[in-house]
């Protein structure tokens, strides 16, 4: 039996062994028998190659439309914020600081009914020139005493005459809470700087966005302002900042 087994393998690796057809009937039935069991592993590994190859497409294409809308959603959160500061300007274009002041309940509810309907909006703020609240959208009255003046925002508007500004992520002062800001620089006639109005953002609306985006455990998305500064991100962990060694800054 050992014999016969020897045989039939010298056989098998014959090279004339696998040709169309054999010498004899032993070699015919080697070459069907063979053929049997290659024929079926070459068409599962080409199927399956297909298959992967099909599935990944179809990955690459989903998140492709992912990130289509994705971007246009923050494209369009940013358009409206550009929007509401545009309307707070013309909204008070008429009016001093002292006015404003003086006019604070007017002035917070229209600018209430402005953001009321906008879920991205956190708050709107008008600041004077010493960088002190004369009214806000979402607080009557406007915490007056609460300075400022020291961030990064309001000293780019005054000391670097930076017309449109967006800061890193930031936590309120008044209330607590976490947010970033598109803000504006206000100028009195004669083009001197008369304080700021700023657009306080959610990062909450834009992660509960990125949650429903996708279902995938290692999906993540940012939005990263050009310095590398997270301002908001899902999921929620890491860390506050880009290095400018990473990848994503290098390029």
């Amino acid at each position: 039996q050992s014999q016969s087994l020897k045989s039939a393998m010298r056989r098998l690796l014959k090279l004339r062994t696998w040709s169309l057809r054999g010498n004899d009937a032993a070699e015919s039935s080697m070459v069907v028998a063979a053929a049997c069991l290659i024929m079926p592993l070459v068409l599962f590994i080409g199927a399956s190659w297909l298959a992967y190859g099909e599935v990944q497409q179809q990955a690459e294409e989903r998140m492709a439309r992912t990130l289509d809308l994705l971007y246009v959603n923050v494209r369009t959160t940013f358009e409206t914020e550009y929007l509401v500061a545009s309307n707070v300007t013309e909204l008070i274009d008429e009016y001093s600081n002292v006015d404003i002041r003086k006019n604070e309940q007017k002035v917070h509810e229209s600018l209430k009914r402005l953001v009321d309907a906008l879920p991205q909006v956190d708050n709107v703020w008008v600041l004077d020139e010493e960088g002190k609240a004369l009214a806000t959208a979402k607080m009557f009255p406007a915490p007056s005493k609460v300075d400022y003046s020291d961030r990064a925002y309001f000293i780019a508007h005054r000391d670097g005459k930076v017309q449109r500004y967006v800061t890193e992520a930031l936590r309120g002062r008044a209330r607590g809470v976490e947010f970033f800001q598109y803000s504006e620089r206000r100028n009195k006639p004669d083009g001197s700087f008369n304080g700021v109005t700023a657009v306080s953002i959610s990062p909450s609306y834009f992660t509960d966005q990125f949650a429903r985006a996708s279902y995938d455990k290692d999906f993540t998305a940012s939005i990263i302002r050009a310095d590398g500064e997270f301002l908001a991100r899902y999921p929620g962990s890491g860390p506050a900042r880009l290095g400018p060694e990473t990848g994503f800054m290098r390029s």
